[in-house]
């Protein structure tokens, strides 16, 4: 996806028409910030948690989530499309644009815990000899 690489390299930005829905036609990525857009994701399901190995398999786990997902109407206008315990919310803007903004993975507190044990762990490891 050349359009991510843009918008991860500039930091800033929209780019328009990176992922489509039949229900709701093209759907734009914006970089964001720390609460909303691709730096938050990254931020939080790379960084922070551990997720995904990289960019490109975290996007083409979201593309999934947006294209085979089922989609439910929020009360603000907003989509959220689920797949598989993955969850992606495409909020419309004010000029009727639709754009990705969050994106989440449903995990109960123990699985979290786990994800976060096992990265401190594998952070603080010594190298091997």
């Amino acid at each position: 996806m050349d359009a991510t690489k843009f918008l991860y390299g500039k930091r800033s930005g929209e780019a328009r028409g990176v992922f489509e829905r039949a229900e709701i036609g093209e759907i734009s990525l914006v970089w964001g910030d720390n609460g909303v857009g691709l730096q938050h994701i990254i931020d939080k399901h790379i960084i922070k948690q551990s997720d995904f190995n990289s960019v490109k398999e975290m996007l083409d786990t979201i593309n999934d989530v947006i294209t085979q997902g089922i989609i439910e109407t929020q009360g603000n206008g907003d989509y959220r499309i689920e797949k598989d315990g993955n969850r992606a919310i495409i909020a419309t803007t004010e000029d009727g644009k639709f754009v990705l903004t969050a994106y989440g993975i449903n995990r109960g507190v123990g699985e979290k815990k786990e994800a976060l044990r096992m990265r401190h762990c594998l952070t603080n490891a010594s190298p091997r000899s």
